[in-house]
C-alpha cells in the first residue's frame, strides 16, 4: 500500500487523538510547517515592480493621453470643418489657423507613438509577471493558523510563506530558539472567480516533515478536555456564528478590520485568562505592543515608530496606519455593547 505524501490537518488530528485546534496551536507554537494549496502569482512581498499596481504609474498616464489624443482629435475636426464654413465654433473652443493646426496635428501624433509604447510597456509588463505563477503548495504564515484554529473559517489570506522557504521545529516553545522565518510572499488570485475563504481542511503537512516530528521526539498535542471543535465564523460584520460545544468561542460582533479583530481576540483571550474579568483598554495595547515584536500576526501587526505609545497594522491594501490607545476604546466599547445585546434581556 502506498503511503500518502501529506497528511490533512483533520488526519493528524486522529493519528495523534487530538483535536484539529490542538494541531493548529502546535503547529504555531513548534513551528510546524503546514500548507495550503493555492493557483495564482506568488511575489515577494517587497517586489513592488512586480506586483499588483506595479506599473499604475504608466497605466494612468496612457488613460491621460488617450483623453488628451481624443479632445485633441475632435478640436482639428471641428476647426477643419469651421475652416469650410460647415460648423460655427462655440466661444469656449479655439479657433486654430493653419500653422497651429498643423502644430497640433503633430503633436497629436507625437501622443499617439508615446501611448502605443505605453500599451507595449504595460502589456510586456504583464506577460512578465506570468512567472511568478504557481499552481501548488504554500506555507501557512503563523497568523493564518492562528486564525484557523480560533475561527475555524477565515478570509482567503493575502500573504503566505514561499515553499521553499527554510523550516525548522522549535522542541519547547518557551525555551530558547530562532523563530520561523522564511521568504514572505503576496498572493495574487487571477483566476475568474478567486477563492473566498480558507478552512480547516484545507490545511495540511507533507509526510516527510511529519516523520522528522516524530522521530525527532516532539510532544505530539494533548487531546483536548473538552472534545474542542473549531468555531465557524464568518470575517464580515456580523453575529458570531460559532458551535454550542466551543467553549472558547468569542462572544458578540467581530469587527470589520483585521486591526479591530486582533484587539477583540486578545481583550477575550485575556478575559478567558483572567477568570472573566475584563482588562482594561491600557492592558489591551500593552499586549499588543508585545504581539507587534513577535510573528503571530506577521501579516498585520507592526511596531509603532520611536516615541509612540500604540501599534501600527497593515490594511488589506497595504497601507501602513497607526492605531492608538483611543482607537483601541472604540473598538473595546463597540464590542462590548454587542455582546451585551446578545446577553439575555439585552437589547
Amino acid at each position: 500500500m502506498f503511503e500518502p505524501l501529506t497528511q490533512t490537518v483533520g488526519q493528524l488530528a486522529l493519528r495523534w487523538n487530538c483535536s484539529a485546534r490542538d494541531v493548529l496551536t502546535h503547529a504555531v507554537q513548534r513551528n510546524w510547517p503546514l500548507y495550503f494549496y493555492f493557483d495564482g502569482l506568488v511575489i515577494d512581498v517587497n517586489d513592488r515592480a512586480n506586483r499588483f499596481g506595479g506599473c499604475q504609474r504608466q497605466e494612468d498616464e496612457a488613460d491621460w493621453l488617450e483623453k488628451v489624443i481624443e479632445r485633441d482629435e475632435e478640436t482639428l475636426v471641428r476647426n477643419a470643418l469651421h475652416a469650410r464654413g460647415e460648423l460655427e465654433l462655440s466661444r469656449f473652443e479655439p479657433v486654430l489657423d493653419q500653422d497651429a493646426s498643423i502644430a497640433l496635428r503633430a503633436t497629436t501624433e507625437e501622443n499617439k507613438r508615446v501611448l502605443k509604447a505605453l500599451r507595449a510597456s504595460i502589456e510586456a509588463w504583464a506577460v512578465a509577471r506570468r512567472r511568478f505563477h504557481r499552481n501548488g503548495a504554500v506555507r501557512a504564515a503563523p497568523a493564518t493558523l492562528q486564525d484557523i484554529a480560533d475561527r475555524g473559517v477565515i478570509s482567503f489570506p493575502i500573504r503566505a510563506y514561499h515553499p521553499d522557504s527554510p523550516a525548522w521545529f522549535i522542541p519547547d516553545p518557551d525555551g530558547p530558539g530562532e523563530l520561523l522565518e522564511g521568504r514572505l510572499v503576496a498572493l495574487e488570485d487571477m483566476g475568474p472567480h478567486p477563492k473566498q475563504k480558507l478552512a480547516v481542511e484545507d490545511i495540511f503537512a507533507n509526510m516527510a516533515d511529519i516523520k522528522v516530528i516524530e522521530a525527532a521526539g516532539v510532544d505530539e498535542p494533548a487531546a483536548s478536555p473538552l472534545g474542542e471543535q473549531l468555531p465557524q465564523i464568518d470575517l464580515k460584520p456580523g453575529r458570531v456564528e460559532a458551535d454550542a460545544g466551543a467553549a472558547t468561542a468569542m462572544p458578540g460582533t467581530a469587527p470589520s478590520t483585521a486591526m479591530g479583530r486582533i484587539a477583540v481576540e486578545v481583550a477575550w483571550g485575556m478575559e478567558r485568562d483572567a477568570d472573566g474579568v475584563r482588562p482594561t483598554a491600557e492592558k489591551v495595547m500593552l499586549r499588543l505592543r508585545e504581539l507587534a515584536t513577535g510573528q503571530k500576526y506577521p501579516e498585520t501587526l507592526r511596531q509603532a515608530g520611536h516615541g509612540k505609545r500604540g501599534v501600527c497594522w497593515i490594511t488589506d491594501n497595504e497601507e501602513e496606519r497607526s492605531y492608538g490607545i483611543d482607537a483601541l476604546k472604540k473598538t473595546l466599547s463597540r464590542w462590548r455593547k454587542s455582546r451585551a445585546s446578545e446577553a439575555p434581556g439585552g437589547h
